[in-house]
């Protein structure tokens, strides 16, 4: 550490570049407009200043900046990237042990939609983990969404795929009051309001967040794609053909969910083998007459 120029502080020796200056406490200057991780301006607003008295550097310093724009951009790649971590190490501390992945979609500034991807969660426990994350200031999102870790927390269509055939709307979404997120202009008209909070003394709620339990409320018949092998043997023959690369999407393959039977398994090998005839004449062997058809 060395002492500072002009004011009476210490600054690291090894600084690239070192601004000294004073903050006045009394007064306020405008700032802005500049672009912001929303994806939209952010109108020019009051903030405090900085008088700058000194600046020093070492030869041919290294300048570190970070552009804030429409996503993705520096700003929303560094804030996803550090949210991700720190949900996922706030979900482990409380005891969250099958949570496997967090993810904070870049589209939404890395802010707006949180996917916490979770192993053969507990009945409730993804209700659990959605109040631990809007209790904790650690999780500043929107819309939170717990999804089973057969569905990609990345990718906004397997999310979809959970939201429409695994969750009720009436059943698995609640709505909660959450403080409010600057350059939001869903919540307020630029121009107008408090975009750092609440307005002072007032009990409006100006901004809410969704809580999604996507996970499978009970077990499900398989997905409805070829199982595993077959699949893998296609990916065989495609390589063979040289076609051009695949890039595979979760899930690409069929598989078990819970609910089955094992006569059905069987009716599934026969059709792989070819012999659909004989569950043709299991089939016929269970014929019933059509309720309400008088019998001849």
């Amino acid at each position: 550490m060395v002492k500072a120029k002009t004011v009476d502080l210490v600054v690291p020796a090894y600084a690239e570049i070192v601004i000294e200056g004073f903050i006045n406490t009394e007064l306020m200057e405008p700032e802005a407009p500049f672009g912001e991780f929303t994806g939209y301006m952010d109108p020019q607003q009051l903030n405090p200043f900085m008088e700058i008295t000194c600046i020093t550097h070492r030869k041919n310093p290294i300048y570190v900046a970070m552009l804030s724009q429409f996503p993705p951009s520096e700003s929303s790649k560094i804030r996803g990237i550090g949210a991700e971590g720190n949900v996922l190490s706030f979900l482990r501390s409380r005891g969250f042990d099958n949570v496997t992945k967090v993810a904070f979609h870049e589209s939404t500034g890395s802010w707006g939609l949180c996917c916490i991807q979770v192993s053969n969660p507990k009945s409730g426990q993804a209700k659990d983990i959605l109040d631990a994350c809007h209790e904790s200031p650690t999780v500043g999102s929107k819309m939170i969404i717990v999804v089973d870790d057969d569905i990609d927390p990345r990718d906004a269509d397997g999310i979809f795929w959970a939201m429409t055939f695994r969750m009720q709307p009436h059943r698995d979404v609640r709505i909660k009051p959450t403080r409010l997120q600057s350059a939001d202009w869903s919540a307020f008209p630029p121009g107008t309001g408090n975009p750092g909070g609440v307005h002072a003394g007032s009990s409006e709620i100006q901004s809410t967040r969704l809580l999604i339990d996507a996970t499978r409320p009970w077990p499900y018949p398989p997905v409805s794609l070829p199982r595993k092998e077959i699949m893998e043997e296609a990916l065989t023959l495609w390589g063979k053909l040289e076609l051009p690369p695949l890039n595979l999407r979760t899930p690409w393959y069929g598989y078990e969910l819970g609910w089955w039977s094992e006569a059905n398994l069987e009716a599934g090998r026969l059709a792989v083998e070819g012999r659909h005839y004989e569950t043709g004449e299991k089939m016929k062997q269970g014929r019933v007459p059509v309720k309400g058809v008088d019998e001849k």
